[in-house]
């Protein structure tokens, strides 16, 4: 499974839009999420064993919404799909009176290969 889907299976617990990178709807509460880094690991032969990735899941809610503990389940969901304990960062984006949150965390994928 790609990371990109087990983030789909963690936020399913969440009625809120998702979307990659960037959201371009009216709710006021959504999340969008991207790669931040991709690189082969456990080498063999020259060859990557895995494919560790890190990823980004951003939350944005309004300013004034409590946000606590929505944030520590959205944290808990993505450990539960597999992702390394997400670290977070907590930003207010005072023009648009938005709280951005960021999730990011470890995932380790299977290497990709041509059939032959």
């Amino acid at each position: 499974m790609s990371a990109l889907e087990a983030v789909l299976i963690a936020l399913s617990h969440f009625p809120y839009p998702k979307v990659p990178r960037r959201y371009e709807g009216n709710e006021k509460k959504y999340f969008t999420y991207n790669y931040a880094s991709d690189h082969g690991a456990d080498f063999g032969d020259d060859e990557p064993g895995c494919n560790e990735v890190t990823i980004q899941v951003h939350f944005f809610l309004p300013l004034k919404e409590n946000f606590q503990k929505e944030k520590n389940r959205i944290r808990y969901q993505l450990f539960l799909a597999g992702f390394t304990w997400p670290e977070v960062v907590v930003l207010e984006e005072n023009d648009t009176l938005t709280r951005h949150i960021v999730f990011e965390c470890g995932y380790v994928e299977t290497v990709y290969k041509e059939e032959e």
